[in-house]
């Protein structure tokens, strides 16, 4: 092989290195967040906040930590999570069965009163101040349709969304038994509700935050 053929490969694999085969290469650093080859920041972000609610439940579930105060989970950074959101003093709350429209996208935000209660497997009680029915048109994950949720109120007008589902336990034989109980999967989105419930804020684990607005306010 002459030079000039050694020159046009080792070019050849510079630029697919740096194309990375036309997929972003991103990874989690020295944030204990790695990501799957290809997906886009906010694809990351909105995976890592599913995985740190998730975790910080856990943790007040076993008595190993608090629940985050409004504050710090307004500002929560760790990784490719980044939240900025408002808190309010006065403890807004949304409108009940008012839907509120994401003008660019479409998509919805519903909330219902109806407050439940529910044990969950790790022994806590998880009181749930009613349901959340949303559509993110552009959600890559982890749900693309309509879905349906608990809500949780997390103080000064935040709140954060769970499902339910049955806890499955490994046998030493190999076989499955299914808990009594039910475990929690937490939403990876934030919700930030205005003084006076007409507008709701909502960030999906970056900066840059979503406005959902009261629909009657829009055909007005």
């Amino acid at each position: 092989m002459n030079i000039r053929h050694i020159t046009w490969f080792s070019l050849a694999a510079l630029l697919l290195t740096a194309c990375g085969f036309g997929r972003p290469q991103i990874n989690g650093g020295d944030s204990d967040q790695p990501i799957m080859d290809g997906w886009t920041y906010e694809e990351a972000a909105e995976y890592w906040l599913g995985s740190l609610l998730d975790d910080e439940h856990t943790l007040a579930a076993n008595g190993k930590a608090q629940w985050l105060t409004p504050d710090s989970l307004a500002r929560l950074t760790k990784g490719h999570v980044n939240l900025s959101l408002p808190v309010h003093d006065s403890q807004p709350l949304p409108r009940w069965g008012v839907t509120y429209r994401q003008a660019r996208t479409g998509g919805y935000i519903t909330f219902s009163d109806s407050a439940s209660t529910h044990p969950l497997v790790s022994g806590d009680i998880l009181q749930s101040v009613g349901m959340i029915s949303y559509h993110f048109q552009d959600n890559q994950l982890p749900q693309v349709t309509d879905s349906t949720a608990y809500m949780q109120s997390r103080g000064k007008g935040l709140f954060t969304a769970f499902w339910l589902s049955k806890v499955r336990t490994r046998q030493k034989d190999g076989s499955w038994i299914i808990e009594p109980n039910e475990g929690a999967k937490w939403c990876p989105f934030v919700i930030s509700v205005y003084p006076g419930g007409d507008s709701l804020l909502v960030s999906r684990g970056l900066k840059p935050v979503e406005v959902f607005v009261n629909e009657h306010l829009l055909l007005n």
